[in-house]
């Protein structure tokens, strides 16, 4: 089965382009459009990997980080990147603070980039995971 991957990314374009990206590697990805949906995928699916903005509609991504840590059910997800135009040093601080794996800028980030920071890592999880 294919590992899988939830992306939480507001911007249509972008989603579409990354979620071509990781598919050609072979993985199964979920694109919620705000941090709300993003939310509700993670309390009814499991997922390998998750990579999110933090600038979304409705929860933003601190916001989702939070809830995604404090809720018991939500914490098997082994990895989470996030993928924002947001790089401040305290942001990416807080995000680190909040369970965060990687911290990448999508304005100098390829599709190819994340692709390839996905399999690095998926590699690196441990296998009893889901």
């Amino acid at each position: 089965m294919a590992e899988q991957i939830l992306y939480v990314e507001d911007n249509d374009f972008f989603s579409q382009v990354v979620s071509d990206a990781l598919q050609k590697k072979g993985y199964e990805v979920t694109i919620a459009r705000d941090g709300e949906e993003g939310l509700h995928f993670l309390e009814h699916n499991v997922y390998n990997l998750v990579f999110l903005d933090l600038l979304l509609p409705k929860i933003d991504g601190f916001e989702l980080l939070k809830r995604m840590r404090d809720q018991l059910a939500l914490n098997p997800i082994p990895i989470i990147a996030v993928l924002s135009n947001i790089s401040g040093e305290d942001d990416i601080k807080r995000a680190k603070e909040l369970g965060v794996t990687d911290f990448l800028v999508k304005a100098t980030t390829s599709p190819e980039d994340i692709s390839v920071l996905a399999e690095r890592l998926l590699s690196k999880k441990d296998p009893s995971t889901p």
